[in-house]
């Protein structure tokens, strides 16, 4: 609806959108209507819909939204400026000023469908929601700029977790081979890294809190700077393994991971990545490490079953 309640915006899946108006019957009794009105406003009844007596929603015009084969997937009216948004399942949204469905902006968000749309009360901020991929985005469309990305690891499983030092920053890594950093104080995750291509097996801060580095079964070990929430480093073996841990020394400057498929445990410098040493000796897939808390030594331990030890 408009803001006066007279025009009514429909948009159907395949992008239609109908604009209705309400209009006075030309075989309505009009005379009759004011006097159902005046009896019901007497009795105390008022409210109930008697402005529109002797009135009917009559088409005015149809105009058609073109995105190419995709389907409308949500759409809301913001009255007080106009503005129709509508989402569409390629994960695309439109906005429209009404009446005249002229596009004044467009933009992909999603890769999945847009399941739900919301205007805040302005009508400057657009929210949508996109239940395949499980996100939450706001879009300031006049600043052209995200207010907020929320998504949650994607259809899979969360293989690992860690607190930073401080508890400020939990970090998660899961099978969609992102590294995620969540607020407890907030509960939202406002920064993702996706450079990994294969589930994120394990993390570990850097002791000063400034850093995090993940292993994950892509053959890589990826060092985060948690100031510029960028990928610094990227620590990598002489033949590709899949790696199953990992561990930072108490002084921040020694990396080791150990590997599922060649039982061997890599030690890296965190500044130069260069390999220093590759360890051997265990008979099954290193599944943990841990250094000692004065960083002199470090224990591994293999996977349970035959072999392991």
């Amino acid at each position: 609806f408009d803001a006066a309640d007279r025009t009514l915006y429909a948009v159907d899946r395949g992008g239609a959108v109908s604009v209705w108006e309400l209009r006075e019957r030309p075989d309505a009794d009009q005379e009759a209507a004011a006097a159902t009105a005046a009896e019901l406003e007497a009795a105390g009844e008022a409210g109930r819909g008697e402005d529109r007596l002797g009135q009917w929603w009559e088409l005015r015009e149809r105009h058609y939204l073109d995105k190419g084969h995709a389907r409308v997937t949500s759409a809301v009216m913001h009255a007080p400026s106009r503005l129709l948004v509508v989402g569409f399942s390629s994960g695309v949204f439109a906005l429209y000023e009404m009446p005249s469905c002229n596009e004044i902006h467009t933009l992909s968000v999603s890769d999945g469908r847009i399941d739900a749309t919301a205007v805040s009360p302005g009508g400057e901020w657009l929210a949508f929601g996109c239940a395949q991929l499980g996100q939450l985005l706001v879009w300031e469309w006049q600043a052209e700029s995200y207010v907020l990305k929320q998504q949650g690891h994607f259809f899979a499983e969360i293989h690992c977790l860690a607190y930073s030092p401080g508890g400020a920053i939990i970090a998660t890594g899961g099978g969609d081979s992102k590294v995620k950093l969540w607020s407890p104080a907030s509960g939202f995750c406002f920064v993702t890294f996706g450079e990994h291509t294969a589930p994120v097996v394990d993390l570990a801060f850097v002791p000063h809190g400034r850093a995090l580095v993940s292993a994950s079964l892509d053959g890589t070990v990826r060092a985060f700077d948690l100031l510029r929430y960028r990928n610094f480093q990227t620590l990598v073996t002489p033949t590709p393994v899949q790696f199953g841990c990992v561990a930072v020394d108490p002084s921040g400057e020694i990396v080791c991971a150990g590997s599922r498929d060649t039982y061997n445990v890599y030690v890296w410098n965190l500044q130069t990545a260069h390999l220093l040493e590759t360890l051997s000796g265990h008979e099954s897939p290193v599944s943990c490490l841990a250094f000692g808390a004065s960083g002199g030594g470090g224990a591994g331990g293999p996977s349970r079953g035959p072999g392991g030890g």
